[in-house]
């Protein structure tokens, strides 16, 4: 994503959670999910602006008493709750990403891809390294230069997935709690998984 886009982003963030704050917990259902994607906002931002949480804010909205409802009930007690529930899977996920990877303390920065392909900029350090020491320089005389060349690679950015699969029954009867217990997990083999790949690019470099 361009520099302007993500300014743009940004402002349509701030204009969308500065607004009079009646109206903005006035919003739910489909209208909010489709602003929060708009100006690019999670429901934690959401609920953090207003001043609540996923639990109140489930028994406050639409009656339910989330560690105690089923996945069946989530989505029959009222239309509108159906669209929180990918956030329950997402934050479910981060949660699980976030206990036991180390990957995120060795990335020295972030950067937003806006297709299938990201050209990194780099620093073509100096093979010899006497070019890069210090030397005696006499007075007035020129100072030894050595040169630092700006290039780029093309670092190819591939997908990854994996689906869950659950009987009629099985989500029936699930509690949202459970639910998340399994996305914890599943968000904690994907840390695990950058961490290993992490490990693998600081051993051989990437290789796209």
């Amino acid at each position: 994503m361009k520099t302007t886009e993500l300014m743009e982003k940004m402002v349509d963030k701030i204009e969308f959670f500065t607004q009079d704050a009646g109206a903005l917990k006035d919003l739910r259902g489909e209208p909010l999910y489709f602003e929060l994607n708009r100006v690019g906002a999670t429901y934690g931002e959401y609920f953090k602006v207003t001043g609540t949480n996923i639990r109140d804010y489930c028994r406050d909205q639409f009656k339910i008493d989330l560690p105690n409802c089923t996945i069946e009930k989530f989505f029959s007690s009222d239309p509108n709750a159906k669209w929180l529930f990918p956030d329950v899977v997402r934050e479910g996920v981060l949660s699980g990403l976030r206990h036991r990877p180390i990957h995120n303390r060795l990335v020295a920065s972030e950067e937003t891809a806006d297709g299938n392909s990201y050209q990194v900029p780099y620093v073509d350090e100096k093979e010899n390294e006497a070019e890069e020491e210090t030397r005696d320089v006499a007075e007035g005389a020129d100072i030894p230069e050595s040169e630092i060349k700006y290039g780029d690679r093309i670092v190819v950015i591939g997908k990854k997935g994996r689906g869950i699969i659950a009987s009629y029954e099985a989500m029936r009867r699930m509690k949202i709690d459970m639910l998340r217990v399994h996305l914890e997990r599943i968000g904690q083999r994907v840390g695990i998984q950058l961490d290993n790949r992490c490990g693998d690019i600081l051993r051989l470099g990437n290789s796209a």
